[in-house]
């Protein structure tokens, strides 16, 4: 197997350096042909065993078709699949050399796990890494290379290079960088809203004269047809990189009338990880030498791990804020060895193309300036690429225009020091707004996002030094935000002895009744870490309130009872506290089954209720069976029943007023569904001398006495 020079050096070096750290990462982009070094390392040890581990099973049939051989000590496996293997299948592998290729993708929560639990198992096996790039940007910036590839504090990495050196050494061609603007209606009313929200009142017009100058030079963009007419070639074979399925039906609705001024029957295929039909479209596609254009939509496949032969560009239209993505569909127009210009037309990225394909010219330069203070000025073969403006000047445009907004700066950090004098942090909420309509909460999020690469803009280490000087939080900020409530709750559970807080409880301004009803549901539903739950737990976390606050609320009901000796409380009394247990305590007793609104009751709680005197069936009935047994009592000691309406019994009881309401009871029947007047209840008053009302009075005895004597 010949290498290229490029990956000769680096196999060497790779070779040295497993012999020695039992472990080696190659980082060079895609395009270069890094999975030559491992088939050359297996072809070298015939007689070891390699396991060769990759995101998906079409990157190694793509991988040994490239190879043009086959190779019987080494066994293929995908991530998934090493992950869900048994321990007995997992010692009966015995690899000598373990090769997980696309190795950043080794972060992932789920794959990550079965790649430390093989690495547990066969700690002597040497492991050879290829990526082409070890950064996970979407996921904290975390390095790869640093979590598998260091060994004693050393980090083995056997050989890295950038996309930006391998075209500056020309080992990748240098491509055709075409942007379209297509999009640029989304992008204008972005900038838009960032000017009428973020622009302080005086500085506002600047920005919005730039903002105009280039919303009449994109108004006079090309449309599709016209772009692929000019770039596109018959007989080309394009790489279309799409969404997703949707996009894919949408886009090749479109294809006859984009392309019929390239060709009038262009080819169409597709490749969607999801549908494994396709997987033949793409046999064709490849197999394809007709005159025809050749075109094959793409859904999640290609990103990474494979070579398309004889693919003229690539069309970028699928918008991504990943630059490991970006940078691998880009790869697939790149391949070493050829000597052809690939062209990248960009669709969708616009303005941010702009950015990222910035990006690669000027890590080109700085690649270009290295080679020389290293001495090796010879390996320079091109220090820059063509990109082709649909608009004229639409790069200056955008450049002059993120200049005026970011002129800016220094207004927006004085609110923000003004805020960090006033409050001792910079921990703005998301919507704070300043007396002068300045919003600075988004402005301080937009700092963040710069800062770590996932937002638009620039930070220079002097104004980086400035935010931390007035205490600017770089870091997690949801870590932050999290640790910051849960010290309120330690605070709040220590000066009530419980974390049962009441939802609409604020302290400072922060919802903490909401903030600890959002980490119960998120338990529920199992998105709370296992260390969050913890320190919570620590502290009197209850995750089930109602049967917390059920306690509590039993507890009160059991000191009624001891003091009156019966659960026979009026529907009004309230606790010392407030709290209204005779409402509670009807409300156990429609919960007793599922009828009541609330939750259903325990055997437990339903025997521990019974335990001090509650009547669960016909309530009622008791409760006006006694209610009677005091007015009966009051009768045989007075001879008739003339009560006051506020008149109560020597126990409390009022007397008076539950005689009114058997009254009014008579008079509007079934109204009041704990007063329901039946002929038995009547025939029973009648008996202890009830006298219905005055007039009824007057008539039997004449002088408003009762007929009872």
């Amino acid at each position: 197997m010949r290498l290229y020079t490029h990956n000769q050096i680096a196999y060497e070096a790779a070779v040295t350096m497993l012999e020695r750290h039992r472990r080696a990462a190659v980082i060079h982009p895609t395009g270069t042909g890094k999975s030559f070094l491992a088939f050359q390392l297996v072809e070298d040890h015939p007689d070891d065993r390699f396991l060769w581990l990759s995101p998906n099973d079409y990157i190694f049939e793509n991988q040994k078709r490239n190879a043009q051989r086959k190779f019987s000590n080494v066994e293929f496996m995908t991530y998934t699949k090493l992950l869900r293997l048994s321990e007995e299948a997992l010692m009966a592998l015995r690899p000598e050399t373990i090769i997980p290729d696309e190795f950043h993708r080794c972060g992932a929560y789920c794959w990550g796990r079965g790649v430390e639990r093989l690495l547990k198992a066969y700690p002597k096996a040497k492991v050879l890494g290829l990526s082409a790039t070890p950064i996970r940007y979407l996921d904290n910036c975390r390095n790869m290379a640093e979590e598998l590839f260091t060994v004693d504090g050393r980090l083995c990495v056997a050989s890295e290079m950038t996309l930006s050196e391998a075209i500056v050494r020309g080992i990748l061609p240098a491509p055709r960088y075409v942007t379209t603007m297509l999009r640029y209606q989304h992008e204008l009313r972005r900038y838009q809203k960032h000017i009428d929200t973020m622009v302080p009142q005086g500085m506002k017009e600047p920005g919005q004269r730039c903002l105009d100058a280039l919303r009449r030079a994109l108004c006079r963009a090309d449309g599709l047809e016209s772009i692929f007419a000019r770039w596109l070639k018959k007989g080309g074979k394009y790489i279309l990189f799409c969404a997703d399925w949707a996009h894919v039906q949408e886009i090749r609705s479109s294809i006859p009338r984009w392309f019929r001024e390239v060709d009038s029957a262009p080819h169409c295929y597709c490749l969607y990880a999801g549908k494994p039909e396709t997987e033949a479209e793409y046999a064709a596609f490849l197999a394809d030498q007709s005159e025809h254009i050749k075109l094959l939509l793409c859904i999640n496949r290609l990103n990474e791990g494979i070579h398309v032969p004889d693919v003229s560009g690539v069309i970028l239209f699928r918008p991504t804020s990943s630059p490991i993505l970006y940078k691998q569909q880009i790869g697939r127009a790149l391949t070493a060895g050829t000597m052809e210009t690939p062209l990248i037309l960009d669709v969708v990225n616009n303005f941010d193309g702009l950015t990222s394909i910035g990006t690669i010219r000027a890590e080109m330069a700085d690649a270009a300036r290295r080679l020389r203070q290293t001495g090796q000025d010879s390996l320079i073969r091109v220090e820059a690429f063509q990109i082709e403006e649909q608009v004229e000047d639409g790069a200056h445009l955008v450049q002059e225009l993120e200049k005026a907004l970011s002129n800016t700066w220094d207004m927006w950090y004085a609110e923000a020091r003004s805020y960090y004098i006033r409050h001792g942090n910079l921990k703005v909420p998301r919507r704070y707004v300043t007396d002068s309509g300045m919003q600075l909460g988004v402005w301080i999020q937009s700092q963040r996002a710069i800062y770590s690469g996932t937002g638009k803009g620039e930070l220079s280490p002097e104004r980086v030094e400035a935010l931390d000087a007035i205490g600017m939080v770089w870091g997690n900020l949801p870590d932050t935000a999290w640790n910051d409530a849960f010290e309120l709750a330690r605070e709040y559970a220590q000066a009530n002895g419980d974390l049962l807080v009441p939802d609409s409880l604020m302290i400072g301004g922060f919802d903490l009744g909401k903030w600890i009803a959002y980490q119960r549901s998120r338990r529920k539903n199992g998105k709370l870490p296992a260390d969050r739950a913890v320190k919570l737990e620590e502290i009197g976390m209850v995750w089930d309130v109602f049967d917390a606050r059920w306690e509590m609320h039993y507890r009160q009901a059991k000191a009624y009872f001891e003091t009156h000796g019966s659960l026979d409380i009026p529907r009004t009394y309230r606790t010392g506290d407030g709290f209204l247990l005779g409402l509670w305590v009807a409300a156990q007793r429609r919960n007793r089954t599922s009828e009541g609104k609330g939750k259903t009751l325990s055997q437990t709680q339903i025997d521990k209720l019974s335990a001090i005197g509650m009547i669960w069936d016909g309530t009622f009935d008791a409760q006006w069976s006694s209610a009677y047994a005091r007015a009966e009592e009051y009768y045989r000691q007075n001879g008739n029943l003339d009560i006051p309406y506020v008149y109560c019994t020597p126990d409390g009881y009022k007397l008076g007023k539950w005689l009114a309401r058997q009254k009014s009871a008579k008079k509007t029947p079934g109204k009041n569904s704990n007063c329901i007047m039946t002929t038995e209840r009547f025939a029973k008053l009648e008996d202890i001398g009830v006298v219905w009302d005055a007039e009824e009075r007057n008539k039997t005895t004449g002088c408003g006495g009762s007929r009872h004597i």
